[in-house]
């Protein structure tokens, strides 16, 4: 085979093997390292060298091996496959070609991380001022190339952001005797570039962009979590409906929000996470609240007798208008204070002065006979359940507050019977409601309301709610 003539390499300018990893500087104006495929051990490193003019392939020799020699110096049996090396052995270098209007840079990354197809790399170049001044996001390539205008004055800041979410460097830590921990690779690398101006042995100067720090990478990887503790908050009000969806935590939640807010988790599927059914507690508020019962089956206990008020769940006055309102109060404890109504006799409209006002609206009335005035009124005041069936819940409407009871027990209706309203049977949290003109408005806290109509059968012992589309039942009344 005959030989290529070549031109003769000059002696080279600088040669670093301090780092392996990082692309050797230029030797020469037609050369180039490529790649820089490089397994330090013993000092001794390897890095192939392409003639780009004669476009001829040769190895430096001396203190640089071929990589199959280098392999066999290597821990690495043929039995393993390093798909990834760690973040600190990887860095980037300026390529020769590179000129005061174009630059490029190898990344290492590339050829030390498989598969090579699944390699981002995330560049991005700042000028001092913090101005963006290119990036670009490179898949399955080693190279950025780019022309530019910057300033031969200017030091660029240099970031690369280097992910492969499907390899790891477990075999690389096996051959190094560490314990594998299966982290994919997430490196992240910052430097700056900088115009350097060197001199020939000849004499002649010449220049090139060059790496100031030769920073190697830092390992960024953060496992994914499935739990955020900043999404749960108790105050949030979620619907009472059972759209059962699993956590990836494994923990069935009643629906979406309360896997959200109550349960913090960032993902979740639709359906419940075991196919097996049994009752608990689902009232979230409760101290044996239960995400994963499928009924409530009256066993909820509630603070402060149970359980201590949590310390977000703080008491006070919750509703806005009342004197001493409480903005910081999660849950109301029934201690709004109101200002007294007008005292002023008649004052019938209420605004502080007997005036005209006050009398239009007796004259409205006036020779209208009593039967007229008062047809059946029916008050949604009383006790109200949802029927004999369903006796576990009660609800105590009463001077603008709804009390909510549960029961346990066999005999609802008389344990019922026993309670009255504010008794401290009631459940912790109270509900303040307005009844006018038949349309029932109670205050859920937290920002929600119940609003709606309400139309009146059997006497006043059946209350229909039009908006939720159910009916309560007055308690003795035997309307069902």
């Amino acid at each position: 085979m005959g030989t290529t003539s070549r031109r003769k390499l000059p002696t080279p300018l600088e040669l670093s093997i301090e780092d392996c990893g990082t692309t050797l500087p230029l030797i020469h104006p037609h050369w180039y390292v490529f790649p820089p495929l490089c397994v330090k051990k013993n000092n001794i490193i390897s890095s192939t060298f392409v003639d780009m003019k004669n476009r001829n392939t040769t190895t430096k020799k001396g203190a640089f091996l071929t990589l199959a020699t280098i392999l066999s110096f290597s821990l690495i049996t043929p039995a393993q496959v390093i798909t990834a090396v760690p973040c600190d052995m990887l860095g980037m270098s300026v390529n020769v070609g590179s000129q005061e209007t174009m630059i490029s840079i190898y990344h290492t990354g590339q050829y030390m991380t498989s598969p090579q197809s699944e390699n981002f790399f995330m560049w991005e170049f700042t000028d001092q001022q913090g101005n963006i001044v290119h990036q670009d996001t490179i898949v399955d390539d080693a190279f950025c190339n780019f022309d530019h205008n910057w300033s031969l004055t200017d030091t660029i800041n240099v970031t690369v952001h280097f992910v492969n979410d499907s390899a790891n460097t477990d075999n690389w830590d096996i051959s190094q005797g560490l314990s594998p921990i299966g982290n994919s690779i997430n490196c992240l690398f910052e430097d700056q570039l900088f115009w350097y101006i060197d001199t020939f042995p000849s004499g002649t100067t010449y220049g090139r962009w060059t790496f100031i720090h030769n920073n190697l990478g830092v390992d960024v990887y953060e496992p994914p979590t499935c739990i955020d503790a900043n999404q749960i908050d108790p105050t949030v009000f979620c619907p009472e409906i059972f759209e059962p969806v699993c956590g990836c935590d494994g923990i069935t939640y009643s629906n979406s929000c309360e896997a959200t807010f109550i349960g913090g988790v960032t993902s979740w599927e639709d359906g419940p996470c075991i196919a097996i059914e049994y009752g608990g507690c689902i009232y979230p508020l409760a101290c044996n609240y239960d995400p994963n019962a499928f009924f409530d089956d009256g066993t909820c206990t509630f603070p402060p007798n149970d359980c201590a008020w949590p310390d977000t769940w703080a008491s006070g006055c919750t509703y806005s208008d009342a004197i001493n309102y409480d903005e910081s109060a999660a849950t109301d404890d029934g201690s709004c204070i109101w200002s007294p109504c007008s005292t002023c006799p008649g004052d019938i409209n209420g605004d502080g002065v007997v005036a005209i006002g006050d009398l239009l609206g007796l004259l409205a009335v006036f020779g209208s006979s009593c039967d007229e005035i008062n047809e059946p009124n029916y008050t949604i005041e009383g006790k109200w359940t949802f029927g004999n069936n369903n006796l576990n819940t009660m609800f105590i409407y009463e001077d603008g507050v709804r009390y909510t009871y549960y029961c346990v027990e066999e005999d609802c209706e008389s344990l019922y019977n026993s309670y009255e309203a504010n008794d401290g049977n009631h459940l912790p949290e109270i509900n303040y409601y307005t009844f006018e003109n038949d349309t029932l408005t109670v205050n859920l806290n937290s920002g929600n309301e119940l609003v709606t109509p309400v139309t009146f059968e059997c006497d006043g012992g059946e209350a229909y709610f039009e908006m939720p589309g159910y009916s309560l039942f007055r308690l003795n009344s035997n309307c069902e």
